[in-house]
């Protein structure tokens, strides 16, 4: 009786070793159980705090599309900031050339009145000016009809 009683003994020991190790281990599960539920807690709290303001974290396919998009971005940025450059480069050099023809020549509004007055036409550079200062206007008014008509037609449709 001896010899089962040291086996179960023995037995008895090792048994309330891993009924000792069992309960750690659910003590343990218990705890990370709880940290988890706290941590989605604050989770939801920060997402109800934050809400629509949220950013959305693109991946796969739909970042490849967003990468994309940048991409012909910035090729369009780069070709629309080399054709300004090339129009300020031009306007530079027609200024300039104005600035050249206007020392060379002076005003030349003197010279033309008085070959208008010998050609009998006194006033019609004064006329053909105030001619395409009218043209202008006219377009500048048919521009805005055109405009407004535009509004009037998208709402109609609307």
């Amino acid at each position: 009786a001896s010899a089962s009683d040291g086996q179960l003994g023995m037995f008895s020991k090792q048994a309330q070793v891993v009924a000792r190790k069992k309960a750690e281990l659910y003590d343990r599960l218990q705890m990370q159980k709880e940290e988890l539920r706290e941590a989605e807690q604050d989770l939801s709290e920060k997402r109800d705090k934050h809400g629509t303001k949220a950013v959305k974290v693109l991946k796969g396919p739909e970042f490849q599309r967003y990468a994309d998009s940048l991409k012909l971005k910035a090729k369009e940025y780069k070709k629309k900031k080399g054709e300004l450059s090339s129009i300020i480069a031009e306007k530079g050099i027609l200024s300039r050339t104005e600035d050249i023809l206007k020392t060379r020549h002076g005003d030349q509004s003197e010279f033309l009145a008085s070959l208008e007055k010998s050609k009998g036409v006194q006033g019609a550079a004064q006329l053909q000016g105030q001619l395409e200062q009218v043209s202008e206007q006219t377009a500048e008014i048919n521009e805005a009809k055109a405009l407004t008509l535009e509004g009037i037609s998208k709402t109609v449709q609307e």
